[in-house]
């Protein structure tokens, strides 16, 4: 059974979230449609994910509204579950994922 522990969660243009995994640090971040979810250290200067995070997973045109950056509580709540059930070992660089996304970008114009 997972244990997913929320600490923080919210905002706006992102929505982030912090908490814990299975006992591991984790960051959520919800921005123009597209939910991201790493496990692993947290940058402690900054907050943000080690990079590559030891386990990753990405859901794109969640909501089919491309400048959608807000979420209710309960939306974050339920889209970070759907994140956990996705993690899978990460490989992938931050750049690597920013690479992808702009080529999504430039493809879909």
């Amino acid at each position: 059974m997972t244990k997913l522990v929320i600490d923080q969660i919210g905002g706006m243009c992102p929505v982030q979230g912090y908490g814990t995994v299975n006992d591991e640090p984790f960051y959520f971040r919800f921005r123009s449609d597209c939910a991201q979810l790493y496990v692993g250290p947290i940058d402690e200067e900054d907050g943000i994910p080690a990079d590559p995070p030891r386990l990753y997973a990405e859901i794109n045109d969640v909501y089919n509204e491309p400048f959608r950056g807000y979420l209710s509580g309960e939306e974050s709540r339920a889209l970070l579950w759907r994140l956990v059930e996705l993690l899978k070992p990460n490989q992938e660089t931050q750049r690597d994922r920013l690479v992808k996304y702009l080529e999504k970008l430039r493809d879909s114009q």
